[in-house]
């Protein structure tokens, strides 16, 4: 998994910009005739747990239909790589198990062929983080936040 720098401000105050996604763009989080509340609850349970573990503080946040958005203040000593590999531990197999649950075959058999260990890889190996070093940088992430629902997925 390349970090793309990421170590260098790795465990400093910062406040990141965050994107992480499903394997294949699969869309776990759509509202479908039976709205998929179960899987946000999931998601907002684990990033309260993460964000109590990690001394964290959320901005701001969206949950789209494959792919999540938050801003978060990480603290100095608290490493965003470390938040986010428990995040996606954590949510992954409740994931999994909630697909089995909804029989949301199509999205398990995708999710199956994308690991390499004949398990299942719910999210992209990495994620995309930017660090936030100024109020206007602030402000437009926020409003890409706020914007996205209104956008295509």
């Amino acid at each position: 998994m390349s970090t793309r720098g990421r170590k260098l401000f790795d465990k400093q105050p910062n406040l990141h910009f965050i994107t992480t996604t499903i394997t294949e763009y699969q869309r776990v989080f759509a509202a479908e005739k039976v709205p998929n509340e179960r899987y946000c609850d999931l998601i907002i349970r684990v990033l309260e747990h993460q964000l109590t573990e990690h001394l964290a503080n959320l901005i701001a946040f969206v949950i789209m239909p494959s792919h999540l958005h938050f801003i978060v203040y990480m603290p100095e000593g608290e490493s965003i790589s470390d938040f986010k590999r428990d995040f996606k531990k954590f949510t992954s197999n409740k994931i999994k198990r909630l697909l089995y649950l909804d029989k949301k075959y199509d999205i398990i058999r995708i999710i199956k062929a994308a690991s390499c260990t004949g398990g299942h890889k719910v999210w992209k190996d990495r994620f995309d983080d930017y660090i936030i070093t100024s109020e206007h940088m602030l402000e437009v992430k926020m409003n890409y936040i706020h914007d996205n629902p209104g956008r295509q997925d």
